[in-house]
């Protein structure tokens, strides 16, 4: 895997290194002419993908005096060097196969790269931490407790991600609304009726997450998405899962890194019919939206 230290021991300009002896196509990272950051791929390929720069990323196709050609990534803002370390080991993933043609390889790059370029974005805004740690809750539901139990394709296509009108997770018959609270909290939000509302059974998870010093060996924003993202192998469930990600107003900044948490706990809570929440068939027609807080000690009969 190529980290941050990697790239950073490349000084100068036109300073590049191969990824590996034994990969099966011509990949390198390192400086490019003006020093940048950057990825390289040299091969024999027809260039046939429309592939643009952004607002972050400089590509430029060349002819090499060899009768090959290249596409190269150049980073134009180095606080994204982390997920740009991250979009190489994707490229390296998708090239690895040893059949692989030049052309496949550089189909599998372009892929690679309108797919990852969802986190290659540079915005001020900035999640909150009540934000920061709700998406964490739901990414390690998502890691932790769906991807061993089904498909990734199944658990992300569960996950309502930034659509609060539904609850976080349903697939077949079970649904679950997970929440994260401070560790020591004594109460959870339910921040809508419809979060807790349904005929059906589900269940309620419960997070509880402790702030740490930034520099702790803990769960941050930044590390668990990488962490995720490197469990899902498909293209195109990346695609999805990144996409959801975007709609939550994610996207890689090293702010998020200075918020470090430690799990302190994890709960579930089964939803029934007697369990205590409000739903729409016992508050009138006139009320459009309600919320309330719930007694974590008075639910303790519901623990799974």
């Amino acid at each position: 895997m190529i980290t941050e230290y990697d790239f950073n021991l490349a000084s100068g300009s036109n300073s590049w290194k191969r990824v590996g002896d034994t990969h099966p196509v011509d990949l390198y990272y390192g400086k490019d002419e003006k020093g940048r950051n950057a990825i390289e791929f040299k091969g024999k390929f027809v260039i046939n993908r429309k592939i643009h720069s952004s607002v972050v990323i400089d590509i430029v196709h060349y002819n090499n005096t060899d009768g090959s050609k290249s596409i190269e990534f150049s980073l134009l803002d180095n606080k994204l060097l982390h997920p740009f370390c991250d979009f190489l080991n994707s490229l390296i993933d998708a090239t690895a196969q040893s059949s692989l043609s030049n052309q496949d390889a550089y189909h599998a790059i372009c892929e690679v790269y309108f797919i990852m370029q969802k986190m290659f974005r540079s915005s001020s805004d900035f999640l909150s931490e009540a934000e920061i740690k709700g998406l964490i809750g739901e990414l390690l539901f998502l890691s932790e407790h769906l991807f061993p139990r089904m498909s990734t394709t199944k658990a992300i296509s569960s996950w309502s991600g930034a659509e609060k009108t539904r609850k976080d997770f349903a697939f077949d018959q079970e649904w679950f609304e997970v929440k994260t609270i401070d560790f020591g909290k004594d109460t959870v939000h339910i921040s809508s009726i419809e979060q807790l509302d349904s005929p059906i059974e589900g269940s309620l998870v419960v997070f509880q997450l402790e702030r740490m010093a930034e520099e702790y060996k803990g769960i941050s924003l930044n590390k668990l998405v990488a962490s995720v993202l490197k469990k899902v192998q498909s293209v195109s469930d990346k695609d999805i899962l990144l996409s959801k990600l975007k709609d939550y107003n994610y996207a890689y900044h090293p702010k998020y890194d200075e918020f470090v948490y430690e799990l302190r706990a994890t709960d579930e809570y089964r939803v029934d019919d007697s369990f205590p929440r409000i739903s729409r068939t016992n508050i009138p027609a006139a009320i459009a939206k309600a919320s309330f807080d719930l007694i974590l000690a008075e639910i303790l009969p519901y623990k799974k």
